[in-house]
């Protein structure tokens, strides 16, 4: 019973966090978070301060209804400098 109270949660959105995405497009919607990303087989609207590109991999820092804040994974900028 205590290892189960000591392990981070294994459902719902909190589960989430930590957990890496795929950038999938640009969102089509003139407001709201303007990318969309996959995770574990669903899409979920995205916002992020860095610009992203398809095919991006980010990792989601925090759930907020049915959209994610997200970061590039790895830093782009501290690996290979700006992308061009």
């Amino acid at each position: 019973m205590h290892d189960a109270m000591r392990r981070p949660p294994m459902t719902g959105a909190s589960s989430l966090i930590g957990r890496t995405a795929e950038v999938v497009s640009r969102s089509t919607q003139e407001c709201g978070p303007p990318y969309v990303v996959r995770v574990l087989g669903e899409l979920w609207s995205a916002d992020c301060r860095d610009r992203l590109h398809s095919g991006d991999a980010v990792i989601i820092l925090s759930v907020h209804g049915n959209s994610m804040q997200v970061e590039p994974k790895g830093k782009p900028d501290d690996i290979a400098g700006p992308r061009l």
